[in-house]
């Protein structure tokens, strides 16, 4: 039982990365012209390298554990 929520820990903490890049992806694209390259003062880059992803899926993972440590001591 602990093993399989190990694994669900590890699959979310790979997914959430990816998701936070593509909703910042898409909120960019719904709401910045298409002339952005003329406008510096509200140009926005993401930049969502491998060293990123990396700290993103600890962090996440991170939380999942705390939260489910929290979960067990609130069950016992």
């Amino acid at each position: 039982m602990i093993l399989r929520k190990v694994f669900v820990g590890i699959g979310i903490s790979l997914i959430v990365p990816w998701l936070l890049y593509f909703i910042l992806y898409f909120i960019l694209k719904l709401f910045i012209k298409a002339d952005f390259q003329y406008h510096d003062n509200y140009f926005i880059v993401i930049h969502f390298g491998w060293i990123e992803y990396i700290v993103c899926f600890m962090i996440s993972l991170f939380l999942y554990f705390l939260g489910f440590v929290i979960y067990m001591k609130l069950k016992n």
